[in-house]
């Protein structure tokens, strides 16, 4: 059975594909026929149509998991920034304000 993706070409398992319509990336752990439709299972465990994935290529892949470590250290920093924010300065009796 020849199962092809978005682009026509084959996939197999051990490929890493995308997902188009999320950009959900990862390797094809399956593949099987069921009523007349292709699907690809890939290591996430969820079962994508073939018509919708896509092979990315391993540079494409190492920009991507660029990408998600990227945001991870921003999420990181904007965690610093609220703990930062969230100091309670109240009980500190430096600052009086008139009223």
């Amino acid at each position: 059975m020849k199962v092809l993706d978005s682009r026509n070409e084959a996939l197999n398992q051990g490929l890493t594909v995308r997902y188009i319509g999320t950009g959900t990336i990862g390797e094809i752990t399956k593949i099987k026929n069921e009523d007349g439709f292709n699907w690809v299972q890939i290591d996430n465990g969820l079962w994508y149509n073939s018509s919708y994935v896509e092979i990315i290529e391993k540079q494409e892949k190492l920009q991507t998991k660029k990408k998600e470590l990227n945001r991870e250290e921003e999420v990181e920093k904007i965690k610093n920034r609220i703990k930062l924010d969230n100091i309670d300065m109240s009980n500190s009796g430096n600052c009086e304000g008139g009223g």
